[in-house]
């Protein structure tokens, strides 16, 4: 019976001879992709202190170039608050002056922007009269921001 019950599994594929058995596993060796070797690294050239110092000065006056963008939108997006004497409204923008500082840390070097960051005050009869007042300062930070380059770009 046993010779019966093995033969059925032989001819229904479910069971392959020992020789087969080798051989089918050696193919699915043969089938299997071969992986690559690792390609060789290529030695990353380290920037040079002074063409990382020119790179942080162009990312430097970009950073400051989308707090004036920032700024503008603060203004176009003011909350008017309706008083007894007119309407007022406060936003933040940022002074134009500002230091770009760059030190070569032990590791990456490293990038301080300088600059303040004030409360203005808008006020007036009306909203459109309020728009076109002049701005007073109601709070000034000092704001200090730290980058990190990677060897390849200033990251923030």
């Amino acid at each position: 019976m046993r010779g019966i019950v093995i033969s059925a599994l032989l001819v229904c594929g479910l069971l392959l001879p020992a020789t087969t058995q080798a051989g089918s596993a050696n193919l699915h060796k043969a089938a299997a992709p071969k992986r690559k070797a690792a390609a060789p690294k290529q030695a990353v050239k380290k920037p040079s202190l002074e063409d990382v110092q020119q790179a942080f000065e162009v990312f430097c006056q970009d950073w400051m170039q989308k707090l004036a963008v920032r700024e503008h939108d603060n203004i176009a997006h003011i909350q008017w608050n309706t008083k007894p004497e007119g309407v007022e409204g406060e936003y933040v923008g940022y002074a134009q002056d500002h230091t770009c500082v760059v030190k070569d840390g032990s590791i990456a070097p490293v990038g301080k922007i300088a600059y303040l960051e004030v409360r203005y005050e808008k006020q007036g009869k009306t909203v459109e009269e309020a728009k076109e007042s002049p701005a007073r300062p109601l709070e000034t930070t000092a704001v200090t921001e730290i980058f990190r380059h990677d060897g390849v770009k200033w990251i923030y």
